[in-house]
């Protein structure tokens, strides 16, 4: 913004405008951006290593009425249920779709069939079909995913009851949906071979039916004893229960959310306070989109005004200022080389 300072007002001279949006304004806090007749709002830039990245505002004209929205666009909303049954607790489920407004929600025991519609709006429904054992219909898994967010179906060879999404949501990230009966003799290779068919990295969400006193559970049983070992995966429950038996209003905490150590620091998970007509609790996951990893742009030195630059460092970095510290002589520098030379965009 500081580079273009002079053509912008001009700008604001020539038509007037209501309001002006800019992006890549490379604007700090410490820095002054006042333009006569206009209030600027605005999101700073985010410093990486000494170089400023990006940066929006949005110039308003004195005297037009606006207020500031208080946005939170880092975090996304997720949620794993084992809903006990798509169409009996449906209604329960559109609120809390209505509510949150999830990115994705991966759901077991849908107790879903092919020949049956699952149709929400504004959500895509993908899923692995429930069992049907003598007439009577077993387990099931799903996601829905929002509308417009890019996603693919990741071709599972498995005989668990799985079904698994590759996501982006500014990162790319897969998440699996998986339900593993109490019933089900599981053989740790089983897991370990869906694991290895996941592009990382992964979340794993679902009611495992795995007790572990690790996790908040009463006991540990087998299941619960191995489920982790050898994956190098990390574990996101807080010991809350997640799951209240119907007859005796014992709890446990049998579904897990399992992720990749790389995301596990972005993730915050929490337990839903109502059962919503299941005897799981729904649980929300909140995923930080702020701790990115940037590539440094390059500095296209090719295109530089030296003699703009000349005249800069003289003003800011002259013998005047000989007493300056090295600390802020560095960033000096750096300020006026944002100021004077281009660079390259940024890749994430």
């Amino acid at each position: 913004m500081q580079a273009n300072r002079e053509e912008l007002s001009m700008l604001l001279s020539d038509f007037d405008p209501t309001l002006v949006c800019l992006q890549e304004t490379y604007h700090r806090s410490d820095k002054p951006a006042n333009f006569s007749n206009y209030s600027f709002c605005c999101r700073t830039a985010e410093e990486v290593n000494g170089i400023l990245h990006g940066g929006v505002g949005i110039l308003v004209k004195n005297g037009i009425p606006h207020k500031l929205c208080q946005l939170n666009t880092n975090i996304r909303v997720e949620h794993t249920w084992n809903i006990r049954g798509l169409q009996a607790n449906r209604e329960e489920l559109s609120m809390l779709l209505s509510d949150f407004d999830p990115t994705l929600v991966c759901l077991q025991e849908t107790y879903h069939r092919s020949d049956k519609p699952a149709n929400f709006s504004n959500y895509s429904f993908c899923c692995r079909t429930a069992e049907e054992v003598n007439g009577i219909v077993h387990g099931g898994v799903g996601i829905l995913v929002k509308n417009g967010i890019p996603h693919k179906l990741c071709q599972l060879n498995t005989n668990l009851q799985a079904t698994a999404l590759l996501i982006t949501c500014h990162k790319t990230i897969t998440v699996c949906s998986i339900y593993l009966p109490p019933s089900l003799k599981l053989n740790s290779s089983d897991l370990y071979d869906l694991i290895t068919q996941l592009p990382p990295p992964v979340l794993l969400l679902g009611d495992y039916n795995a007790h572990s006193f690790l996790w908040g559970c009463p006991k540990t049983d087998i299941r619960g004893k191995h489920l982790l070992h050898k994956h190098n995966l990390c574990l996101l429950n807080d010991g809350s229960s997640t799951y209240m038996h119907a007859a005796t209003a014992s709890v446990s905490a049998i579904d897990l959310c399992i992720c990749s150590p790389n995301i596990f620091l972005d993730v915050q998970w929490k337990v839903h306070k109502d059962l919503c007509g299941s005897d799981h609790h729904p649980i929300t996951i909140f995923y930080d989109l702020v701790n990115t990893s940037y590539a440094t742009p390059s500095w296209k030195l090719c295109k530089e005004n030296w003699d703009h630059f000349a005249k800069c460092a003289s003003k800011h970095l002259g013998i005047d200022n000989s007493d300056t510290s090295v600390e802020d002589f560095s960033k000096k520098l750096v300020d006026i080389a944002t100021y004077t030379i281009p660079r390259s965009k940024l890749s994430v």
